[in-house]
């Protein structure tokens, strides 16, 4: 990261808070973006994929409960729920890195 940084080029993870909170961590200039969704929206999408057990969908749950609690430690909270036009989300990031690079 510090390398392509250096070059003047941004650079863009997808991972989980506690991967951002690692990177922020390497470079305090790291901005976080958090996906929100209403965990009742998230359990819907997870039961109709069809794709996990009840055990496996009660487990992603807790996970998402938890890092909905750290929503406090990001910069930016990006609404991604019911609804949510795919691509919308991520033109929304983009809209404001741009934002960030020419205040």
């Amino acid at each position: 990261m510090q390398n392509i940084i250096k070059t003047g080029r941004s650079v863009l993870y997808y991972v989980d808070i506690n991967g951002a909170t690692a990177l922020r961590n390497i470079d305090p200039r790291v901005k976080i973006f958090a996906l929100s969704c209403p965990l009742d929206v998230v359990e819907e999408r997870l039961i109709l994929r069809g794709t996990e057990s009840p055990e496996e969908i009660r487990q992603r749950m807790q996970l998402a409960e938890k890092e909905v609690r750290r929503f406090s430690e990001v910069d930016y909270i990006i609404d991604y729920g019911k609804g949510a036009i795919p691509g919308v989300a991520a033109n929304e990031i983009i809209n404001i890195w741009q934002k960030l690079q020419n205040p």
